[in-house]
């Protein structure tokens, strides 16, 4: 019986660039991020390592390690994968990507270019497979800045986003994700590092894998704050008429969506963590009103993320000491009513832990935890089970097309995936917003300058992902066309043509490179495997047509 291959193209160009020039960079996934582990019953997760290689006239195959680190320390744990070749030819334009698959942990993954034994350039990036999550709530959980910081040794592991930007309407910058420690932002909202670095510390422990938090929370808020705003209108302060936070309708509960829109989106989620309550116990708020509103919230939220399975572990936070003989509450500081309502939401989603019981008196002497206590808060927070519960996986990275145009200049083309409904390009690391965008649209064309590109691509729900980078001009010199059902076709400048693809006896290959080239042209199979060489040894061809058998 006959076979039907599939026909790969290498341009080979034979002069060798040189060491010292060599550049390889991994621009996805970003350094230290965290990924939710969601696949195989909750144990891995699966993510592109893309980026570039700059390596000019050079002939090389890519290859990858992976090295497991401890989350603790990032020192060696052992080796995950050793050096495996992943693309056998040099790529168009250096450009590469390739799917991973890992179970829970913190890895080191390299790549270099390789001919041979000899490597000509090489990247790492850390990356880990673990639990992220989202915070929402009042001051104790945005973390309070008039209470003394718990002193807390940070680990390898336990990371957020150096961004900072107070109730925002945009979405954050592209990650800059380091451990968390002293004097670091939880990202976008997180006044202090908080409890997060001893309750990261604390997962790790428990289960030696990674954790990343992104904080929306907001100082101050009721639970009327939350669903108020979360339709876009403004909502009052507690205690005048004014629009409360940073007059800006649609806070707070706009801030919390980006980051669940953005990070939730890149780097996907085990839920929310709600700590929020004690204004409310100011408001005397009843069981029916708490319970209907922060429910309406939690729908509203899963409804904007497009995941109606998204965790949200309820505390039943209530304490404030100095509402203690306020409106009916005869010296307890506390307000029943309302905890009565977290248990009933609780239940109902993910339980939280009860903190009415945690670090009395508080430090401020009346409501904010601080020092030492927040070491308790943390450890009430990790004793709730919250690695428990459906994890929402992140959203993969999108792809995209380069095709150099006869006249010099290029076409940049996004993922045209169905679900994505508006698409931007940026320069390099800006994100998508105002004078960031270079252009809106999915096809970018007759891109002449020098300089580095990102595509971003955006779900209705609002869902952002963003793409590897690419870097114009491309190298000289690694021009590849190929067809395979692994990956896309490739045109890049429609300098072969091809045809029959896929071939069974007779190949024609139509060479309209307006000079002599070295070609070599590689028989593969529908599984990617290579199974004969039609032209070998990059033997040089002059422009036509040619028929290769390969039957």
């Amino acid at each position: 019986m006959k076979s039907f291959y599939w026909i790969a193209i290498v341009i080979a160009f034979m002069s060798i660039a040189h060491r010292g020039y060599a550049q390889m960079s991994i621009s996805y996934p970003m350094d230290r991020a965290v990924f939710q582990r969601c696949e195989w019953g909750g144990s891995r997760a699966s993510f592109y390592v893309a980026g570039q290689c700059m390596l000019g006239n050079q002939q090389y195959a890519l290859q990858m390690k992976i090295t497991e680190l401890f989350a603790t320390n990032g020192s060696t744990k052992s080796v995950y994968q050793d050096w495996t070749t992943f693309v056998s030819s040099t790529p168009f334009g250096g450009l590469f990507k390739r799917y991973v698959q890992l179970p829970g942990g913190l890895f080191n993954i390299e790549v270099r270019a390789a001919v041979g034994a000899v490597s000509y350039a090489t990247a790492n990036v850390r990356v880990g497979v673990g639990e992220v999550y989202l915070i929402a709530g009042q001051s104790n959980a945005q973390g309070a800045t008039n209470t003394s910081a718990l002193s807390q040794s940070p680990y390898e592991g336990v990371v957020s986003d150096l961004y900072f930007s107070d109730c925002s309407d945009e979405i954050p910058t592209y990650p800059s994700l380091m451990p968390i420690w002293y004097g670091y932002p939880i990202a976008t909202q997180g006044a202090t590092n908080w409890c997060y670095p001893k309750l990261g510390n604390n997962i790790v422990d428990q289960t030696g894998v990674p954790v990343a938090f992104f904080n929306g929370a907001q100082s101050g808020t009721h639970v009327g704050n939350w669903t108020e705003s979360m339709y876009g209108g403004g909502t009052l302060n507690l205690n005048n008429d004014t629009q409360f936070i940073c007059q800006k309708p649609g806070q707070p509960y706009t801030a919390f969506r980006n980051i669940m829109n953005f990070y939730g989106s890149l780097f996907g989620t085990r839920g929310v963590l709600w700590h929020q309550g004690e204004t409310d116990s100011q408001r005397s708020t009843t069981t029916a009103d708490y319970q209907t509103k922060l429910t309406d919230l939690i729908n509203k939220a899963r409804s904007d993320f497009g995941q109606p399975s998204l965790g949200w572990y309820v505390s039943k936070a209530t304490y404030d000491y100095a509402f203690r003989n306020f409106d009916g509450h005869n010296g307890d500081p506390t307000w029943q009513d309302v905890v009565t309502a977290q248990t009933s939401v609780a239940n109902a989603n993910r339980q939280g832990p009860s903190t009415d019981n945690v670090g009395i008196p508080r430090a401020d002497g009346r409501v904010h935890f601080g020092g030492t206590q927040l070491a308790d808060l943390a450890n009430a927070w990790s004793n709730s089970n919250i690695t428990i519960g459906t994890p929402i996986c992140a959203n993969q990275m999108p792809d995209l097309e380069v095709t150099k145009n006869p006249d010099g200049s290029y076409t940049l083309t996004g993922d045209s995936s169905p679900q994505y409904t508006s698409w931007m390009w940026v320069n390099d690391n800006n994100r998508p917003v105002g004078g960031n965008v270079i252009h809106n649209g999915r096809v970018y064309s007759n891109v002449t300058s020098s300089n580095s590109y990102r595509y971003y691509a955006k779900t209705a729900e609002g869902n952002y992902v963003v793409s590897q980078r690419v870097t114009l001009p491309l190298p000289a010199g690694t021009a590849r066309m190929a067809v395979s059902v692994l990956e896309k076709a490739e045109n890049y400048g429609s300098q072969l043509k091809l045809s029959p693809n896929p071939v069974v006896e007779q190949l024609i290959v139509e060479h309209t490179i307006p000079d002599d080239r070295d070609v070599q042209i590689d028989v593969v199979n529908q599984q990617g495997q290579r199974v004969g060489v039609a032209v070998g040894n990059k033997q040089r061809i002059s422009p036509g047509k040619y028929a290769v058998d390969v039957g």
